[in-house]
């Protein structure tokens, strides 16, 4: 079975915002990530070969980090997670089922990190994600922890370190995205690995308004780690079911994930919370 292992220290990127360029110059307000240690995950990155279904938890991972000095949890271990609450069949773990739902970020943030809660910010579409800018630079400033980003028809999880907002054309600002579907195969050592991160587009400025305009987006804003376990889930009503396989949750997550979907017309946030379950320390 898969343990927590850290992976060897040449595919280890300390706080890849620090690589990242500059965004363009009409961003003149850039917020980032803290620099707290954390490390960027992606593909294969501990030999484990999860291309085409392990962006979700890699972003999760990379999240993890953030907030653990001791390593992260394996993708095995993130699975068994979300089988002990509820959230998934015990058939999920060891298997190749992707994660990418915020509310199962939200959920295994909570489980594996002390009863942390996790804010999740809607957009009905991609052009309505400029309106959620703001709330998101007030997250970097304030908490500082990494981001995750899901959609429904745009399936691919993003990890966010960063947001540069663009005034007079909100859908020129930008995201700095750390994409987890980079892969090094062993043959590069951290240099060569942080080069082609910045130069292959891996770890980059994407302006938001080439989201796709016909899928939802949810962010997961992961909180402070609260002094004791935090109170049991609170879900809002549903309002539609969450379509496609990117950002839809089943089993816990299923009510919370219900309301993030397509259904209705208004942008909101939540705020995911404990599900009674004491984390690790």
């Amino acid at each position: 079975a898969q343990s927590s292992t850290m992976a060897a220290p040449s595919a280890l990127i300390p706080q890849p915002h620090k690589l990242a360029p500059p965004p363009p110059p009409e961003c003149t307000d850039v917020f980032l990530v803290s620099d707290a240690p954390y490390y960027l995950h992606h593909y294969a990155m501990d030999g484990v070969a999860d291309q085409g279904w392990g962006c979700g938890y890699r972003t999760l991972q990379t999240i993890l980090s953030w907030y653990r000095q001791e390593p992260v949890p394996s993708l095995r271990e993130i699975q068994r997670a979300l089988v002990e609450l509820g959230d998934k069949p015990e058939a999920f773990e060891g298997s190749k089922e992707w994660i990418g739902g915020a509310v199962e970020v939200a959920l295994c943030v909570e489980r594996l990190c002390g009863g942390t809660p996790t804010r999740i910010l809607h957009a009905q579409n991609g052009l309505r994600v400029p309106a959620l800018l703001p709330a998101l630079a007030a997250h970097f400033k304030g908490v500082g922890s990494p981001a995750m980003m899901g959609g429904s028809t745009d399936v691919c999880s993003k990890t966010l370190l960063g947001v540069a907002l663009c005034h007079d054309h909100p859908g020129r600002s930008c995201l700095l995205i750390a994409d987890p579907h980079f892969v090094n195969h062993g043959r590069e050592g951290p240099d060569g690995v942080r080069e082609r991160l910045v130069k292959e587009g891996w770890l980059a400025w994407k302006r938001v308004g080439d989201l796709q305009a016909g899928s939802f987006y949810n962010i997961a804003l992961p909180q402070r780690r609260p002094p004791a376990v935090a109170r049991p889930l609170e879900a809002p009503a549903a309002a539609g079911t969450a379509a496609g396989g990117g950002d839809g949750a089943t089993g816990v997550a299923g009510a919370a994930a219900a309301a993030l979907g397509p259904g209705g017309s208004e942008d909101f946030a939540i705020e995911v919370v404990g599900a009674g379950h004491e984390g690790e320390e």
